[in-house]
């Protein structure tokens, strides 16, 4: 009876390894055609670009990551302090999650996606995310500093005319103007610097 019992445990302990490893198996070769697809789809993209500060910039996008509620708050502070500057502010926030979270309140300037809205190999798709990417917005900040593949997606596909995010080797092509910080840099200090650097920067004119 007893060894009975060991076999059925050895069975299911190695029938649950079997199944992480199909999980892996899969989560790697749907990040590698997420990839392939990525790649793809920045090619396509044409848009018009053209350096402003943030002082200039009437037109502002924000995405970032809302899973966490004290990031979620840190980045409604910061768009309530671009509108106080009478900018148009649209944010799209990523919840790590299947459903919206009781934080994330509905509001006129802000929308969400969650894991519902990703498709196989991470790619975001709603109604939502295509009004999101199809607004040319003179500013687009990127406020995802841990490389979530949905918002680096979306960032590669938005028509904005300059896209300001964090330095990354692999992701230079999306951006027009990054800002690098260490790894342990968190999303309010990022605002920081993203504002900071924004609104420093020194547009050349013709008569210069």
């Amino acid at each position: 009876m007893c060894c009975k019992k060991k076999k059925n445990c050895t069975f299911t302990f190695l029938t649950r390894i079997k199944q992480n490893i199909i999980l892996e198996s899969t989560d790697s070769l749907g990040s590698k055609i997420g990839r392939y697809f990525f790649k793809k789809d920045i090619a396509r993209v044409h848009r018009s670009t053209k350096m402003l500060n943030l002082q200039d910039a009437k037109n502002i996008g924000v995405i970032y990551d809302a899973s966490s509620e004290t990031d979620y708050t840190v980045v409604c502070d910061f768009v309530k302090s671009l509108q106080d500057k009478s900018k148009n502010v649209k944010a799209l926030g990523f919840v790590n999650f299947k459903e919206v979270p009781h934080y994330c309140f509905p509001k006129l300037s802000f929308d969400y996606f969650t894991k519902k809205n990703l498709n196989w190999y991470k790619k975001p798709d709603n109604k939502a995310i295509q009004d999101f990417i199809k607004i040319e917005f003179d500013i687009l900040f990127d406020l995802n500093i841990h490389t979530i593949f949905p918002l680096l997606y979306i960032t590669s596909n938005s028509f904005s005319t300059y896209k300001i995010g964090r330095f990354s080797e692999n992701y230079k092509q999306l951006y027009d103007f990054m800002i690098e910080v260490p790894n342990e840099t968190s999303i309010k200090e990022f605002i920081e610097h993203i504002t900071h650097y924004s609104t420093n920067i020194k547009i050349k004119t013709d008569e210069q």
